[in-house]
């Protein structure tokens, strides 16, 4: 079948260049929230939950996500850094399941994250990116 609007295909690398910007300022934005808002309610779900020494536990959280994010934004190494933070979001998932209050975002907000940087696992870093193919 023809497509409808075949201009457009023109522009596919731009679809990755756009989700890794969305998803490198979402996971900027938690990890800074992660270091600053609420993070004395933070530690204590994460000692709820029988983490040794959570205080490090979430510093090291924040600082995956805002070099996550950043490395997103700059393009670079972005395979490596989506399966990274796709594992930071399946155990989010799993902890939402496990206790809802913990967690601002919604299951579906985190499931529908999971799914871009799935994508993007297999779509590549696309436009302005560091990462080009082999």
């Amino acid at each position: 079948m023809l497509s409808l609007f075949p201009a457009l295909l023109s522009y596919n690398l731009a679809v990755p260049l756009v989700f890794r910007l969305v998803i490198g300022v979402i996971f900027i934005s938690y990890g800074y929230a992660n270091i600053t808002k609420n993070k004395e309610n933070k530690i204590a779900a994460l000692a709820r939950n029988n983490f040794v020494s959570p205080e490090k536990w979430l510093s090291a959280l924040a600082i995956v996500e805002i070099l996550g994010g950043v490395l997103l934004i700059a393009g670079l190494y972005v395979q490596a850094t989506v399966l990274v933070l796709a594992m930071i979001l399946i155990f989010g998932i799993i902890a939402k399941r496990k206790n809802p209050e913990n967690l601002t975002l919604s299951t579906e907000t985190m499931f529908l994250l999971l799914l871009i940087t799935f994508s993007l696992l297999f779509l590549g870093a696309g436009l302005y990116a560091v990462d080009l193919p082999l």
